[in-house]
């Protein structure tokens, strides 16, 4: 019989050249770290067969490390490109591309090798994209046609990328590029307009700002994006910070760009006015600057929120990503309609922070565990929500949100266990289970009592079962509702 050793060094590679991919991808993460670097000191023509019999199966099952075992293998330069064009931007490849992975993918470009992929590279994550851009600039004569692709590209997402790259690292082609900047900001389709997004246009203009191009440029476009863009990202992108460089020391802390502070300082009110994103950012960094009436508005909805003077993670979401606005509505909206006008923090969970506004709660949402459009059914035992605002990313994951619910003081702590079960099956009834703890749990009650079964979701609530009636318990983290499965 033979030793441990040697089956760990015979067996699985037998297994994986005849493709037993099953072995491959029920490995634990340890052990398949262990399997490539073993499989990297083999014979190139050996480790060749080997990959060969199982790498087409496990591609889509085990995307990363398949990657890491074939990146660097001139032999499967295909299986290379098709995971990166497939999965850079997948939670597998997030953190991938660094170092020596980055040279192995600037190794792959060339023209042939951009045109063959066009597509698919135009959906790669910005960091590789823009290396991509830069071959194109760099070798600007060979790839006059793919200059010319990316310079009018139907996407101004990508058209601004490219133009920006051109601003920052080739400033000297912009005008042999374009002999009309502001022309090529919008898409005409037929009768209508279509405007490129502010955020883009916006470091775009910055970006010009900070480059050696003429400063009429900047006026130019600053302009155009005032007249155009009500709310913008201008006065967020002049006071980014950037790496300084020091011989000695390297990258060190963040700097201020002398110029761009000026400019911002010059006209603070109207950046921070026109803010779509960094009204929180602007506030903290440059308060000093903003006119105390100006300001005013800001700081009450801090004042209820209990970010005055402090900085608030939970604020500062809410404003990246755009709903900055809306909280201060919604904020005065409920306590105009309630009758107690105390506001303070509740309590927090995984997804969500909570804070009394009078007679309501409102829910500073940071993630969502469902990605369904509709998070969970109207039902008597859920407690009804009045608003809700979520941003969401490309793969439909809630980024930031606010949700507006009755504030509700019962605890159901200490009910009857009776009471709990009949809960789960009349959810279970209506095609729902639970996550998770359901009371006292991690992360809080995820259930409360109703001051009355009168307040439930629902047209006649005296049609409700008693058991409600008595002990009207409702779920509030809506979250931990999930649709049950009967396959």
């Amino acid at each position: 019989m033979e030793s441990s050793d040697k089956l760990l060094l015979k067996d699985p590679f037998e297994r994986l050249k005849e493709g037993d991919v099953d072995y491959f991808i029920n490995l634990s993460v340890g052990d398949i770290f262990i399997l490539i670097r073993m499989l990297k000191q083999v014979d190139k023509e050996e480790r060749k067969e080997i990959i060969k019999g199982f790498i087409d199966k496990a591609l889509d099952i085990k995307p990363k490390y398949c990657f890491d075992l074939v990146f660097d293998e001139k032999d499967f330069q295909e299986e290379t490109i098709y995971l990166i064009t497939n999965y850079i931007e997948s939670e597998y490849l997030d953190e991938a591309y660094k170092g020596d992975y980055i040279n192995y993918f600037k190794a792959l470009l060339s023209k042939e090798f951009i045109e063959d992929n066009l597509e698919k590279l135009e959906k790669v994550c910005e960091r590789l994209f823009t290396l991509v851009l830069g071959y194109i600039l760099d070798n600007f004569s060979e790839c006059n046609a793919l200059v010319m692709h990316f310079a009018w590209h139907p996407n101004l997402h990508i058209r601004s990328l490219f133009m920006k790259l051109i601003v920052q690292q080739y400033p000297n082609l912009l005008g042999v590029i374009y002999e009309d900047l502001l022309s090529v900001l919008v898409i005409n389709d037929g009768d209508k307009t279509i405007l490129m997004d502010q955020d883009d246009i916006s470091n775009l203009a910055v970006a010009i700002f900070n480059s050696s191009l003429d400063k009429s440029l900047w006026w130019k476009l600053r302009q155009y994006i005032l007249d155009n863009y009500p709310t913008n990202s201008l006065g967020g992108y002049l006071l980014e910070k950037y790496p300084a460089y020091d011989e000695e020391e390297g990258y060190t802390d963040l700097k201020e760009r002398p110029e761009a502070l000026e400019e911002f300082k010059r006209d603070a009110d109207l950046y921070f006015l026109t803010s779509a994103r960094h009204k929180y950012y602007i506030y903290l960094e440059q308060s000093e600057s903003l006119s105390n009436n100006v300001c005013r508005k800001l700081e009450i909805l801090l004042s209820h929120y209990g970010a005055r003077s402090l900085y608030h993670p939970d604020i500062e979401r809410i404003y990246k990503y755009g709903l900055g606005q809306k909280l201060e509505e919604l904020t005065e909206k409920y306590l105009d309609l309630s009758k107690s006008k105390i506001t303070r923090f509740i309590g927090s969970g995984t997804c969500a922070s909570c804070y009394q506004i009078g007679d309501y709660a409102i829910k500073l949402v940071s993630q969502k565990y469902s990605r369904e459009e509709t998070l969970v059914p109207r039902s008597y035992l859920i407690l009804p929500t009045f608003e809700e605002e979520y941003v969401r990313n490309a793969n439909n994951c809630v980024l930031a949100g606010i949700e507006v619910q009755r504030l509700l003081t019962r605890s159901a702590i200490g009910i009857p266990s009776s009471v709990l079960l009949f809960f789960k099956e009349e959810l279970r009834k209506q095609g729902y289970r639970l996550g998770d703890t359901l009371i006292n749990g991690q992360a809080g009650d995820n259930c409360m009592l109703l001051d009355s079964y009168l307040d439930a979701d629902c047209e006649d609530p005296e049609s409700l079962p008693n058991t409600f009636k008595e002990y009207p318990l409702v779920l509030i983290d809506r979250d931990q509702v999930y649709k049950l499965s009967y396959n």
